[in-house]
């Protein structure tokens, strides 16, 4: 087993990972990997490192790297040793490489594993008794059994199962009447997949045989201009259709990549990257590539990249897909946004927009969605902060979904850019297709709530004439007024002007309509005339997306004191929505105008 500098008193083999790096500094030394890196200061480090590093080729022990070097310098080798194991940067081997002991386990493979666990020895022998079963043409077979060639330990067999094209068979692990019974199958036993030598129907087939016996897979093959592959390790994921309608959809909604593309290099690389996840898979290293799920090799970039794909509404894996239960609001649901960033905001405000952040940051993906770019530095901050969202529409494979929101500022705009396609996504994904249904989407459930409110209300007043002038300063809390003042002087310019109007209304909020000469009437709602008039200004600016101003109230148990909630909301859930996200929906008791189209914000 390996263990560390500490537990070992300096035995064991060392063996650094193939992609430790090292360069020199100004002030001494930067050591990094693929994931991480650090650096050292003194002089003399960048070689003193560097040779550690060379003299950790997995036969050498702890003491041999140690007495290689000047005896000066070997306490300072030692403290740097302990530090690179720690890092995993370098891992102790109970036998080294080429050795007797290790003779049946491949160095090539052992140095593989060495970049997913610090326990390698361990990693191999779980591959005994375990098969790998290769699935699809023969030609694939061949370069697959190629890329295979030297790291294949005694005690893991490899089968092939020619695919013949046109010939209808049986999923693997059912039989046909009359064929021979299928052959015994395994826990930790993992399949390969060629996606090309079956149909659609048939592939479809094939995985929902592995899913039903729990056998984990993957699935290879070429789709549009990228190699992909595809695990499958619980019941319903991992569907190669759901993946291929995305991927496809993602490449017609992305600029043109150019010409010049390395076809072989990348099925090459796809190989190579197949059989290296086959072996962690088959070796129980889960999360030798992380929580992704996809990888995909560009024949235009030749880069190489993870993914987490999402299920698209209306297949048939999704039968078998079991959904996360929600949890109830946490502390941070309670709070609202102010509208502006301020030096006061609380820890726990800053906490809430580094998880927004972070679970927008998993929804982006530009080859495989379900966002494919939320941007707000290529548009201009002034007068307004602005940002852009688009993201695949779950339905329509040729259909997209974008939003342009400007508001207070460039943090809300990014926030709001992005509710607004999710709310576009929440109906098409969960089939939703009530026209009385009003969905929003928010950041805790206060605020998907507020904005499934705001949507069934109408967008004019049906009858200025039941409203009353509005006083701006004599009806609104002392920071909303300040707001709408600003609004206004921003947006003045534009020649925005005409006559304030003010109700209230039954469920409590406030609505506030500019009444424009020779224009059309525009409505905004709050909980005080000020971010009424903010919001009926911000919809001057904004085309088809709803854009609302944060409530004055603390926490939205505050705000709900004021205002009536809507009557029979229901959760909404979409399959990747997670995170501090919500989605709420309701059909209000009596029928009203829709101010928000949501098909306004879907785009071709």
């Amino acid at each position: 087993m390996s263990q560390s500098t500490e537990d070992t008193g300096h035995r064991g083999f060392v063996l650094a990972r193939s992609d430790v790096e090292v360069a020199g500094t100004d002030e001494g030394a930067w050591i990094g990997i693929s994931d991480s890196s650090f650096t050292v200061r003194g002089n003399g480090a960048h070689r003193l490192i560097r040779d550690l590093v060379a003299g950790c080729d997995g036969r050498a022990t702890v003491q041999d790297v140690l007495d290689r070097g000047p005896e000066q310098v070997r306490p300072v080798a030692d403290t740097l040793l302990k530090a690179l194991v720690r890092r995993r940067y370098v891992v102790l081997l109970d036998q080294p490489l080429g050795g007797a002991g290790a003779g049946s386990a491949p160095d090539p493979l052992i140095r593989q594993f060495a970049h997913w666990t610090e326990d390698s020895s361990a990693a191999v022998a779980r591959l005994s008794g375990k098969s790998l079963r290769l699935v699809g043409e023969p030609g694939w077979l061949e370069r697959v059994r190629s890329e295979l060639d030297g790291l294949v330990p005694p005690g893991l067999r490899v089968e092939d199962l020619p695919v013949t094209p046109g010939r209808t068979r049986a999923p693997l692990l059912d039989t046909y009447p009359g064929e021979p019974a299928s052959a015994s199958w395994q826990a930790g036993d993992v399949v390969a997949l060629q996606a090309d030598a079956f149909s659609a129907d048939e592939l479809a087939r094939e995985q929902k045989s592995l899913w039903n016996h729990g056998a984990p897979h993957c699935v290879a093959g070429r789709i549009g201009s990228r190699y992909w592959l595809l695990w499958s390790r619980d019941g319903g994921t991992g569907c190669w259709r759901c993946l291929r309608s995305l991927a496809l959809a993602a490449e017609v909604a992305a600029p043109d990549t150019g010409v010049g593309a390395l076809t072989d290099v990348a099925g090459h690389v796809s190989v190579a990257n197949l059989v290296r996840s086959l072996l962690a898979r088959a070796a129980g290293i889960d999360d030798a590539f992380g929580t992704a799920d996809a990888l995909s090799a560009d024949v235009h970039e030749l880069s190489v990249r993870t993914h987490t794909v999402v299920r698209r509404p209306g297949c048939a894996c999704r039968c078998t897909e079991s959904r996360k239960p929600r949890h109830g609001s946490g502390p941070a649901e309670a709070v609202i946004r102010r509208n502006f960033y301020a030096s006061d905001d609380s820890d726990r405000s800053d906490e809430h927009h580094a998880e927004i952040m972070g679970t927008l940051a998993s929804w982006t993906d530009e080859r495989v969605g379900p966002f494919l770019e939320i941007d707000r530095d290529t548009l201009p901050q002034v007068p307004l902060g602005a940002a852009y969202a688009r993201a695949l529409n779950l339905v329509d494979e040729h259909g997209g979904i974008a939003a342009t929101v400007r508001t207070l500022s460039s943090r809300e705009a990014y926030y709001q850019a992005a509710l607004n396609v999710l709310e576009v996504t929440s109906r098409h994904g969960a089939g939703e297709t009530d026209p009385a249904r009003y969905t929003g989407a928010g950041w805790t459930h206060g605020e998907a709530t507020y904005r499934a409110l705001l949507r069934s209300l109408p967008g004019a007043p049906s009858d200025p004439r039941t409203m009353a002038p509005l006083d701006l300063d004599d009806s609104s809390d002392g920071e909303c007024a300040r707001m709408a003042r600003y609004l206004e002087r921003r947006l003045g310019n534009r020649g925005i002007g005409g006559t304030w109007l003010g109700e209230h209304l039954g469920n409590g909020l406030c609505h506030a309509a500019l009444i424009a000469e020779g224009g059309p009437a525009v409505s905004g709602y709050g909980a005080c005339y000020g971010e009424a008039v903010a919001m009926a200004l911000l919809r001057t600016v904004n085309d088809g997306v709803l854009v609302h101003v944060n409530p004055h109230h603390t926490t939205w148990g505050d705000f709900w004191t004021q205002v009536t909630a809507p009557v029979g909301l229901e959760d909404v859930s979409l399959p990747f929505a997670q995170g501090p996200a919500r989605i709420v929906g309701f059909v209000p008791e009596s029928g009203a105008r829709r101010p928000y189209d949501l098909a306004e914000v879907s785009v071709p």
